[in-house]
């Protein structure tokens, strides 16, 4: 579901494989096996050899930021008022630093709790995402765990998984009653000053369509999720489910803001 992190889904492949070749041989395998349900999502599958394979295909928009090799042209890229917010959180004292201390996994997600409850929705997946990404991927080197602190607060937090052809904005969020001192803006600006230092030619932020990452410069592209039901009554089952999860948390959101709402005053 769109807000669970799965922007890709496969296959891991190397691009000069044989796609036909490779699509037709994993047909044959999903029917052999039996699978009722199939989906997958990767930049490398082509939409019209997907189309002639039977696959659905549901289209969403990613935004790219394509990342110069030098900081002070990626500076340049930034719009105007975005600098202006990166120069204001700095002279309001606010310091943004990559971390391998794991328990910014648990800030992140206390934050991010925070940012989807303003939405009146519940937030989609558990603390052990985060946890585990951070477990994962920071020993190994594929990881940019940024925080940034006021005086010794941290009050935003960013994950973001990279490799050698692009950085991706896995999750960011801040808590909504420092967002004055723009930390949002210092937080992204540090990721991309580390990439471009570790020459990472790519920040892929992970969906389109928002003022906010249209800050930074790139643009929209489209974003493929291609699904392939071998029974019929699967494709009913999943737009069912997909009602059914959103409507979940919009439900979780509204109870948890009646338990969290202040007791009435009756003398006023």
């Amino acid at each position: 579901m769109p807000g669970t992190g799965s922007n890709f889904m496969g296959p891991a492949v190397v691009p000069e494989i044989d796609q036909a070749a490779l699509l037709h041989a994993m047909l044959d395998q999903w029917r052999a096996q039996r699978y009722d349900h199939v989906e997958m999502a990767h930049p490398w599958l082509d939409p019209a050899a997907m189309q002639r394979l039977g696959f659905r295909a549901q289209t969403r928009m990613t935004h790219i930021v394509p990342l110069p090799e030098r900081e002070p042209v990626a500076w340049d890229a930034l719009t105007s008022p975005c600098r202006n917010r990166v120069r204001k959180a700095q002279k309001a004292g606010l310091e943004a630093e990559v971390t391998d201390d794991p328990s910014i996994a648990d800030r992140y997600y206390e934050q991010f709790v925070e940012v989807y409850g303003k939405q009146g929705m519940a937030a989609p997946f558990g603390p052990d995402r985060p946890r585990s990404l951070v477990a994962r991927l920071g020993p190994a080197g594929r990881i940019f765990a940024i925080w940034v602190r006021h005086k010794g607060e941290v009050i935003a937090t960013g994950l973001f998984p990279y490799d050698e052809r692009c950085v991706y904005f896995w999750g960011g969020a801040s808590w909504l009653r420092h967002q004055h001192l723009c930390p949002n803006e210092l937080l992204h600006w540090t990721l991309i000053q580390q990439a471009v230092r570790r020459g990472i030619p790519r920040y892929d932020m992970c969906g389109g369509t928002s003022q906010f990452k249209d800050k930074f410069g790139g643009a929209d592209e489209p974003h493929h999720l291609y699904n392939l039901s071998f029974t019929p009554l699967i494709a009913v089952g999943r737009r069912a489910y997909t009602w059914w999860h959103f409507g979940r948390l919009r439900l979780k959101g509204l109870l948890r803001r009646r338990a969290v709402r202040p007791p009435r005053d009756e003398t006023t």
